[in-house]
């Protein structure tokens, strides 16, 4: 086997990358599965008397003064799909692609990166390879247009078990770095220490760890003794997530909540167009690290919404990360923008010194105004997500806080403001995982009112991964949808939506029967799938009307439909399958309009329905998404890599 002569030959060769400066043509990305930081780069990391496990010497010593390291996180779900997909997209991914008895993941990522962006560059060697199943899909996208990139290698025994020896992944990975035709980007991951850390096997675990440490320099190496890739190809060097912090009870054994330890990962870049021995001069996560091989590869990836880490790189040039105002709402009234705070009417809301926002949720009513929002600071032993809020009936905004302390990376809260306060729904999920890590996962109904919030005892819905709730209301009171999934298990990416007509007095008394049941495979002949998404709701003298999202392998439609006391009817099809932009919730206006996103021969489209009849505008390269109101505002591509917002009317 090759990694093994290599290994046995030992790191003898020089690790100093060659002194011609340059561009790189590829990249390879290694990703350590569930390697913390305190485990490989830490300066303790590789010490006798550290007291967590293992280390990265070899790394540390021969590796890191030739490249880029600093302080790396995972801001979001901290499992393995969706790290993966952020890393690769600058976008998150809501559920994570574990395989299951019926075989391989199905939730595909809605946003391409930089496997389409190189595909598009006309780039046809990509290679995605790991011993994990969960990385099937980072190839494809649910983007128009966007096939599948790329090739995926799942290193295994068979068709769901994966080989359990990541010396046998190195092996396979240098077959393809070092064959006819070498890759132009490889993103690789070594999943078995992370297994191993799961099952608690502490002398299993180290050893992973220095293997590991092996394996980088003898990629470095080998990619250093061929002329294809000397001077040429960037390593980068990073994790998923980490893991809990070792407490001397093996708490490392698992991961996936808001702990330091899950969200600080490794990272080392080094290569031409980086530069030696430098350091991070703010926290990054692993959404800027698409952006930034973007920039390297001389490919443009605008719906990534990390930055470029332009401290790292030797020629910067002109560089310029995706800035500018995105996730509207309340008719554009208010906006995130990004590398910046939250903001209504152009008054910042979200705290200055918080690292992220997420997330704006507005509503207005016969109380005022309610704006509700995420933020996320990389500080202390935990780092959740935590909810804000902030109202005006009149005056100045006040802080009228929220009815849990921290939330999920998915977290958003459905708004609808009346004449005499506002429904809101969210899920209740403070890790953000598919599955239950703390607490159960919980749909729950608030009142605000006279500045208050109302129902914070009321009955919860138990729920299976649910995301994106939203709430309207008529004569009889709240009408609540949301999307979750059909099991935990094989019908995990069967995704239907929920929807219900709870009963309220001073909080949710009861549920009552799920009002969905949609059939996914009768109404279209466009999509054959099972993935409903993105639900929006309206009540108006014609009822309570239904939208959403339906994707599939043959592209993405607009279902609509009627709630009734009893269930949906009415159900159809809005949009053309070639063209709807799954990137894009349907959202309705104020008069029952239907607004949403495709992707025509000119460019981006904002698109309305109304009696029947859908018109389409093209409003430049790319859309984001779109706020309607009197007047209805969408999140487009202005160009040079800034989002605006422009009115296209009502």
């Amino acid at each position: 086997m090759l990694w093994l002569t290599l290994a046995c030959k030992g790191p003898t060769t020089d690790t100093s990358p060659p002194d011609e400066a340059g561009l790189p043509e590829r990249v390879v990305i290694l990703v350590l599965d569930g390697v913390g930081y305190d485990q490989s780069f830490s300066n303790e990391a590789w010490q006798d008397d550290y007291v967590g496990l293992g280390g990265f010497e070899q790394v540390a010593r021969r590796l890191m003064p030739y490249g880029a390291t600093g302080p790396l996180y995972n801001t979001g779900v901290t499992v393995t799909a969706p790290a993966h997909c952020e890393l690769t997209t600058g976008r998150p991914l809501h559920l994570g692609n574990f395989g299951t008895k019926q075989g391989s993941a199905a939730y595909v990522p809605e946003w391409p990166g930089l496997f389409h962006a190189l595909q598009d560059a006309g780039e046809q060697d990509l290679l995605a390879i790991g011993n994990t199943i969960n990385l099937e899909l980072l190839t494809r996208s649910l983007y128009v247009g966007a096939s599948e990139a790329g090739t995926w290698r799942f290193v295994s025994e068979d068709a769901l078990n994966p080989i359990t020896d990541d010396g046998v992944v190195a092996d396979e990975l240098l077959e393809h770095l070092l064959g006819d035709a070498p890759p132009t980007l490889t993103v690789v991951n070594f999943h078995e220490v992370d297994r191993d850390g799961h099952a608690g096997l502490e002398e299993a675990y180290r050893a992973d760890l220095s293997l590991l440490d092996d394996i980088v320099i003898d990629v470095w190496t080998a990619l250093q003794g061929d002329e294809r890739h000397a001077g040429k190809t960037v390593l980068l060097v990073t994790a998923d997530h980490g893991r809990h912090d070792h407490d001397g009870n093996k708490g490392w054994l698992n991961h996936g909540d808001n702990c330091a330890g899950c969200r600080h990962v490794p990272f080392l870049m080094v290569g031409p167009g980086v530069k030696d021995g430098v350091s991070l001069s703010e926290p990054a996560s692993l959404h800027d690290l698409a952006p930034t091989l973007a920039h390297l590869l001389g490919v443009e990836l605008p719906f990534a919404q990390g930055r470029i880490l332009t401290e790292l790189l030797d020629d910067p040039g002109a560089a310029v990360s995706t800035s500018g105002a995105v996730d509207l709402t309340g008719a554009g009234e208010m906006s995130r923008t990004l590398r910046g705070g939250v903001s209504v009417g152009g008054v910042q809301l979200s705290t200055e010194s918080a690292y992220a926002t997420a997330a704006p949720s507005f509503a207005a009513g016969g109380q005022g105004e309610l704006a509700c929002w995420r933020e996320l600071a990389l500080t202390g032993d935990d780092m959740p997500w935590t909810p804000h809020c902030r109202w005006r009936d009149g005056s100045d905004w006040q802080d009228v806080g929220f009815v849990v302390e921290a939330v999920g990376p998915d977290f958003e809260l459905g708004l609808l403001g009346d004449d005499e306060g506002f429904w809101a729904v969210f899920v209740d999920n403070v890790v953000g995982s598919t599955v239950e890590v703390v607490d159960p996962v919980t749909v729950r109904l608030l009142r605000f009112e006279d500045g208050d919030w109302v129902g914070a005892e009321g009955e919860p819905l138990d729920a299976i991964f649910p995301l994106f709730p939203v709430v309207t209301a008529d004569a009889e009171g709240p009408v609540v949808a949301f999307a979750a999934s059909a099991s935990e298990n094989q019908a995990r990416y069967e995704r239907r939506l929920q929807i219900y007509r709870p009963g309220w007095s001073d909080g949710v008394t009861a549920w009552g029967d799920d009002l969905g049941h949609l059939t996914t495979r009768d109404w279209t002949d466009d999509v054959q799938a099972d993935r409903q998404e993105r639900p929006a709701l309206h009540s108006d003298d014609r009822g309570v009307q239904l939208a959403f999202l339906h994707s599939g392998s043959a592209g993405t439609v607009v279902g609509r439909a009627q709630v009734g006391p009893v269930g949906t009817s009415s159900l159809r099809q809005v949009g053309d399958a070639a063209t709807t932009l799954a990137t894009v919730p349907p959202r309705f206006g104020p008069d029952g309009t239907l607004w949403f996103g495709a992707m025509g021969a000119e460019g981006a489209e904002v698109c309305q329905e109304r009696d029947d009849a859908v018109t389409c505008t093209v409003v430049g390269a790319r859309l984001d998404g779109v706020s309607p109101g009197t007047s209805t505002l969408a999140s487009v591509d202005a160009g040079d890599g800034v989002w605006a917002a422009i009115d296209v009317g009502g």
